[in-house]
């Protein structure tokens, strides 16, 4: 929950350019270095956990890369959102939709007409505005990774540690379900289970709307 601590920090009333430019940075260090484990983690236990949910390994390893991606483009639009940019902000958002629907459609139709074709477009779309936000972020002199603050470094922690194991707990909530249902009725099966879970979550989005 990086781009979170990034927002309360702007708003502490002893903020300067300078602290806040060293902040984002220290929130860049702890994102190197987690990035750093999960693949040290991918690497070493990559078979079991490819058995477990039945995806091969260029597609895991395309899984950590769009986190990572989203994290940095997330890091990016929280910044000019702040600073209440809105412009920037808009423009960013719909060239980011716009060049992941241009390149699935591309692709899918052109080059891989299945999933993979799907998945690549949001890798790369990913990447490419991955790419562009740090080429923002260094434009605007909005982050310095150069020097290490422990201070911030453990505040990001605190901040952001406790949520983990909510976030663990919603993804199990989330996909142990899928899990049990695949390894005992198959993948096919689970994709139909998928696909009305999708379809139940968009109408109570719409009941709850109504209702509220």
């Amino acid at each position: 929950n990086v781009d979170s601590a990034l927002s309360r920090k702007y708003f502490e009333t002893d903020s300067t350019p300078e602290k806040l430019k060293n902040y984002v940075g220290s929130a860049f260090q702890i994102l190197t270095i987690t990035s750093a484990v999960i693949l040290i983690i991918y690497f070493l236990f990559r078979n079991l956990i490819s058995d477990s949910f039945s995806l091969g390994y260029n597609l895991l390893f395309w899984g950590i890369l769009s986190t990572l991606s989203n994290i940095i483009i997330e890091i990016r639009l929280s910044q000019w959102r702040i600073r209440g940019d809105a412009k920037k902000f808009m423009v960013f958002q719909i060239c980011n939709s716009g060049l992941n629907l241009f390149l699935t459609i591309i692709i899918v139709t052109f080059f891989l007409p299945n999933a993979i074709g799907r998945i690549s477009s949001i890798v790369m779309g990913g990447f490419v505005f991955a790419v562009l936000s740090i080429i923002s972020l260094t434009r605007d002199d909005m982050y310095s990774i150069y020097q290490i603050n422990k201070e911030n470094l453990i505040e990001i922690v605190k901040f952001g540690g406790p949520l983990i194991s909510h976030t663990l707990g919603i993804l199990l909530l989330t996909f142990f379900d899928r899990f049990f249902i695949k390894n005992k009725l198959g993948l096919e099966n689970t994709g139909l289970y998928v696909l009305g879970v999708q379809f139940a979550g968009v109408l109570g989005l719409l009941f709850e709307s109504l209702n509220s």
